[in-house]
């Protein structure tokens, strides 16, 4: 079963082959009405157009829900945030609720070490755990002993990854690679708030999109620039590097993919209409489009799969695609289309008993299975070829902010669910039945490796196993 964590109930969380050349814009009408009007005014009325639709764009861009890209590539589990208890290598760090952090050994709670310098764990690599610290602190302590090691100020967003490099986002839109041992700062770049992105890094190379609307992609150890490209005149949001090649958009609805090694274009896709950044699986690039279409191409080479137009209200989003189907979402969380992968033929469509603008519908997929959560707290298991209703759950506890409840699955065929009220409840796959839940008063921290960590009422934690809910090992100290 994948990892997760309690969740947090505030607000939730196109072809030419190498053919580079910005094509020409459609001619401008002379006669914007029939009133004669002089050419300098027309030319400004020009301008301010231009600039008019560019800012709706970038307001569109902002305003579009950016779907995780973990559920677009299986959808076996739900989206998360990081809260309350981080598991890695044997060791739960758990967030106390006076501003500290114990490290437990996880297989019988015993306490490592305890600190007093930090508030929450937000990621762990290397045998180093990086911990947040208001106000504007990030802490880098040994895993095995909890001593600090350094600190960085004025920290907005972190990214630690395996090979000895720390990436920082800090408050004036600059970011810091740091060595993870010391601290020492080995480059920086700066970007302008709020377009200020972390980098995406594969295989020691930092690709990252600057203010300008270029993509560079730079040695991650130094910072050394390997290459630039820019994608046409118009700005360019980098969107996915997979499988050696990185997929970049622009406003102007064109789809570029460039070669990871060199920065040598592949192939571009022109839609004509905005495009939101596309999405990679198994070999095909799904686009979306602004005009409720849905793209399938050739990652190779860009070729067109197929095309679909969704009946769907404006904006749409891809939620998943998993055993041959592909999900697609409206923004408000009212309505889903369900299409063939094979060529994009309807499947089945879903529409919610609830509107659910807080929550859009994030389908969670599974052995022929496609469990949707409701606005209400309620949970539909939907036959997954058709979409016919197998069974249907009611949390006993319903949201009371709006907030649908997380759904989790697990690899031995149980439903994890967590509600607002922040109890786990755990069902059968086959029928929906409870097959045991947390106790009143406790409060699900986080599953991971099977173990869900519960606080109780008395302020310890309890480990228990997940599936059954039988009992591990008990630690007093989380308060």
């Amino acid at each position: 079963m994948d990892d997760f964590k309690k969740k947090d109930f505030g607000n939730d969380l196109e072809v030419k082959i190498m053919d580079l050349d910005v094509p020409d814009k459609a001619p401008v009408p002379d006669n914007i009405c029939s009133l004669h009007i002089p050419r300098q005014v027309r030319i400004w009325v020009m301008i301010l157009t231009v600039a008019g639709m560019g800012c709706l764009l970038l307001l569109i861009q902002v305003s579009l829900p950016r779907v995780p890209k973990q559920a677009a590539h299986s959808a076996v589990s739900a989206p998360v945030v990081p809260l309350d208890v981080l598991v890695d290598d044997g060791v739960a760090y758990v967030d106390l609720q006076d501003g500290t952090i114990d490290a437990l050994r996880t297989r019988d709670g015993f306490l490592l070490w305890q600190s007093h310098t930090a508030e929450q764990a937000v990621c762990a690599a290397d045998g180093i755990v990086y911990v947040s610290s208001p106000p504007d602190l990030v802490y880098a302590l040994r895993a095995s002993t909890g001593s600090v090691l350094w600190h960085h100020s004025a920290f907005h967003a972190v990214k630690c990854l395996a090979g000895g490099i720390v990436y920082l986002g800090l408050q004036d839109g600059t970011m810091d690679a740091l060595r993870a041992r010391d601290g020492s700062l080995l480059w920086s770049y700066h970007m302008s708030p709020p377009f200020f992105t972390l980098p995406i890094v594969v295989d020691g190379v930092a690709y990252i999109n600057p203010e300008d609307g270029s993509i560079e992609a730079v040695r991650a150890s130094t910072g050394s620039l390997l290459w630039r490209t820019q994608a046409g005149q118009a700005p360019s949001f980098l969107a996915e590097v997979v499988d050696g090649v990185v997929y970049a958009t622009t406003f102007g609805g064109t789809v570029y993919a460039f070669q990871a090694s060199n920065g040598s274009a592949l192939w571009r896709f022109q839609a004509r209409i905005y495009v939101a950044e596309p999405r990679v699986v198994d070999g095909v690039v799904y686009i979306i489009t602004l005009n409720s279409s849905i793209v399938a191409l050739r990652a190779r080479d860009g070729s067109l799969l197929w095309h679909s137009i969704i009946p769907l209200a404006p904006p749409i989003f891809l939620s998943a695609v998993v055993d041959g189907a592909v999900y697609i979402n409206t923004h408000d969380g009212t309505t889903m289309d369900v299409l063939r992968e094979s060529d994009g033929s309807a499947l089945w469509h879903y529409r919610s008993h609830l509107p659910n603008l807080q929550s859009p519908l994030m389908p969670v997929v599974a052995d022929g299975i496609t469990y949707i959560r409701s606005l209400d707290g309620s949970i539909e298991a939907l036959r997954a070829s058709d979409g016919s209703l197998l069974w249907q759950y009611t949390s006993p506890s319903p949201p009371l902010s709006g907030i649908s409840p997380l759904v989790m699955l697990g690899s031995d065929g149980m439903v994890y669910v967590i509600t607002e009220d922040e109890a786990l409840y755990v069902l059968r796959s086959s029928d929906g039945s409870v097959f045991w839940h947390t106790k009143a008063g406790e409060i699900i921290l986080g599953i991971a490796a099977g173990v869900a960590y519960v606080s109780t009422p008395g302020g310890g934690l309890d480990t228990l196993r997940a599936r059954n809910g039988s009992w591990l090992w008990h630690s007093p100290r989380t308060q």
